[in-house]
C-alpha cells in the first residue's frame, strides 16, 4: 500500500508513509479521508517518504490542485494551534517533489502549519521534542488508522 497512516491519541501525533508507486488518486483519497473525519487534522504529523516511493506521475498541476485541497481541508478546521508537520525523506531524488509540494509553506500561510522536509527523523528536532520523536521511531501507543493504495481506501481500526 503506497499510504499508511498510524495516530497517536496521548501524543496527538499522526504518522504517514509512504512507499511504492504514489498516484496522485492516492493523495486525492488521503485528502478525502480527512474530509471525513475532520476532527484529525488538529494533530501533527510526520511524513516518511520511503527510499523507494515514487510521484514521478505527479504532475505540477495535480501538485497545484493538492495544495488547494489541503489548503481548503485545513482552512475548515479552523486550527486554534499552530500544527507541526516534519517530511521525512532520505532519497534526495524525493525532494524536489517534495519541495514543489511544500513550497512557500510556513505557518501563516492560511494552513496553521509549521513545515520541514529532513533527511531523517532526527533531523526533526527542529519541531518535535527528543522524547516525541523517540516514541514516533518505535511507534509505541500509535494504532493504524487506514491504509490507500489501488484505488483503495481501507479504514483499519475506528476512528476518535
Amino acid at each position: 500500500m503506497p499510504i499508511v497512516a498510524h495516530m497517536s491519541q496521548a501524543l496527538d501525533i499522526r504518522v504517514h508513509e509512504y512507499s511504492g508507486v504514489i498516484r496522485p488518486a492516492d493523495l486525492f483519497q488521503l485528502a478525502a479521508f480527512y474530509q471525513q473525519h475532520p476532527q484529525l487534522v488538529h494533530a501533527d504529523v510526520i511524513s516518511f517518504v520511503g527510499e523507494t516511493a515514487s510521484g514521478a506521475d505527479i504532475l505540477l498541476p495535480q501538485l497545484e490542485a493538492l495544495r488547494i485541497e489541503f489548503r481548503r481541508l485545513h482552512a475548515s478546521a479552523q486550527l486554534a494551534l499552530v500544527r507541526r508537520s516534519a517530511w521525512v525523506c532520505p532519497n534526495p531524488a524525493g525532494w524536489r517533489l517534495l519541495e514543489d509540494f511544500l513550497g512557500r509553506r510556513h505557518s501563516r500561510d492560511g494552513q496553521g502549519t509549521e513545515v520541514c522536509l529532513v533527511a531523517s527523523l532526527n533531523e526533526a528536532d527542529c519541531l518535535f521534542e527528543q522524547d516525541e520523536l523517540r516514541t514516533i521511531q518505535t511507534r509505541e501507543g500509535f494504532r493504524e488508522l487506514f491504509r490507500i493504495g489501488n484505488g483503495n481506501t481501507e479504514h483499519v481500526s475506528a476512528v476518535a
